[in-house]
């Protein structure tokens, strides 16, 4: 989690969500291999130096048959300019320290050892590389591609 987890629980408590938090590392996720039906991870991929470590625990914890959801932004042009100006609105971040891990990158992670899986972007009428946002789903299966890690980390 990212140390907000006060403002996490206020959230789910006011939209009637019932939840149990817990906070720790996507890198070294507290929990028993094939514990979850389903695992959804919006907004969090672009924020890693190397993906895979997290791509491999939603692997691990998620059971066969279980669906993985996974959602991030499109690095382009339209949206580097987007960052940029919400970041002059927050001097403290550091847009180059904040979005590290491009679409592409997470991707292409992804595909080394997911199987087949389905790739939609927002808004849906734009190619991928020119789109907002993209989601990445599928369902774990017992056929895994193997764990390979090239030198670059992906």
């Amino acid at each position: 989690m990212h140390g907000k987890m006060d403002r996490v629980k206020d959230m789910t408590q006011k939209e009637h969500i019932a939840v149990h938090l817990v906070e720790g590392s996507v890198l070294h996720l507290p929990f028993a291999p094939e514990s979850f039906d389903g695992v959804v991870m919006v907004s969090v991929l672009e924020h890693l130096h190397q993906p895979l470590q997290a791509l491999k625990e939603i692997r691990r914890i998620t059971k066969i048959g279980g669906r993985i959801v996974l959602g991030f932004p499109i690095k382009n042009p339209i949206t580097d300019f987007l960052l940029k100006v919400s970041y002059h609105l927050l001097p403290s971040a550091k847009l180059e320290e904040e979005h590290v891990s491009s679409h592409a990158d997470i991707i292409k992670a992804a595909d080394s050892f997911f199987g087949p899986r389905t790739l939609k972007t927002f808004p849906s009428f734009l190619p991928l590389d020119y789109g907002g946002y993209c989601i990445y789903s599928l369902t774990k299966t017992t056929e895994w591609r193997p764990l390979i890690q090239s030198r670059n980390g992906f």
